[in-house]
């Protein structure tokens, strides 16, 4: 049934041209093929906010991403949140347009270096993972204002991180530093 009703929103979406498709809550275990013919979009939550309790999530069942997510190169924002991905694919890198990247609350270990290619990335959310360890590359991130890396298990961070001049927000709550 949630497999249905994410269908024909992307049916919709196609059909006509919505920049913003929200998936979030309908359960899904993998994305449809159909998704990825959506290269309009610019916003696709997977994951958000929920609205009766604005301190939780409800996001889907997904364990990985394709590599046909890379065929998204206009989105701006990815929401992936309250998921179950323990990876990114390398596809990742196609991303450019990003500019938020909402990983909160799956079972990352660690990030691909893939990820040092979103020069563009504004928000980078991380919290409620599995991180033990960041990328040192990630200094490549130079627009970044926004890390969000509460409730990890970082025990340290690379002295790059230094180098982030943008960052604004910083949340290491619920680590092991």
């Amino acid at each position: 049934m949630t497999t249905e009703i994410a269908l024909q929103k992307i049916a919709q979406a196609k059909a006509e041209g919505w920049k913003i498709l929200d998936l979030a809550g309908l359960n899904l275990k993998e994305l449809p093929p159909e998704l990825w013919e959506l290269e309009q979009l610019e916003v696709l939550l997977l994951g958000k906010p929920d609205p009766q309790a604005s301190w939780r999530s409800i996001g889907n069942s997904l364990k990985t991403l394709p590599p046909e997510i890379g065929n998204l190169t206009n989105l701006q924002t990815l929401d992936l949140s309250r998921n179950q991905l323990s990876s990114l694919p390398d596809a990742i890198v196609h991303l450019t347009n990003l500019h938020t990247l909402n990983l909160n609350g799956n079972q990352l270990r660690s990030l691909p270096d893939a990820i040092v290619h979103l020069t563009n990335l504004q928000t980078l959310a991380l919290g409620s993972n599995q991180l033990s360890s960041l990328p040192e590359a990630i200094v490549h991130l130079t627009n970044l204002q926004t890390l969000d890396l509460g409730s990890n298990g970082l025990s340290s961070l690379p002295d790059t991180i230094v180098h982030l001049t943008n960052l604004q927000t910083l949340d290491l709550s619920r680590n092991q530093l």
